[in-house]
């Protein structure tokens, strides 16, 4: 997740600094998988995948040594659905990374998009680590 912020972050022109005075502090990605239809034969026709990361904005100032939370741990959602038949699977293997992969891209987008309300300047550090 951490690769593909970063990626998003240059595509917005956004740069990453130690100095910044808003931090992003992402939790840990989730992943659901659930069944939504079947088939005649009573085996998994589609499936809904739920993809979640809770995150926050933190103001680090330089008289502070703590951190002010400007955002409660909100968390980035993004959904698909999708087909599965059975004797496919390398195919539907290969299809939902790439779902994942829009997925994160998806929600990378959002954070980044949500994060212009809390950055006045073009500088956010980001870590890793989960919220706390």
């Amino acid at each position: 997740m951490i690769a593909i912020f970063a990626e998003n972050l240059r595509n917005f022109g956004v740069t990453s600094s130690e100095e910044a005075q808003i931090h992003l502090v992402l939790g840990l990605e989730k992943l659901e998988k659930r069944t939504v239809a079947v088939s005649s034969i009573g085996t998994a026709a589609q499936y809904e995948i739920r993809m979640s990361v809770p995150y926050q904005f933190r103001n680090i100032t330089a008289q502070d040594a703590g951190a002010m939370i400007l955002s409660e741990s909100p968390v980035a959602i993004s959904t698909r659905v999708f087909d599965f038949e059975t004797g496919t699977n390398l195919s539907k293997t290969q299809e939902e990374n790439l779902l994942l992969s829009e997925m994160r891209h998806e929600i990378a987008r959002y954070i980044i998009q949500e994060s212009r309300r809390h950055v006045s300047g073009n500088q956010l550090n980001t870590n890793n680590s989960p919220s706390s």
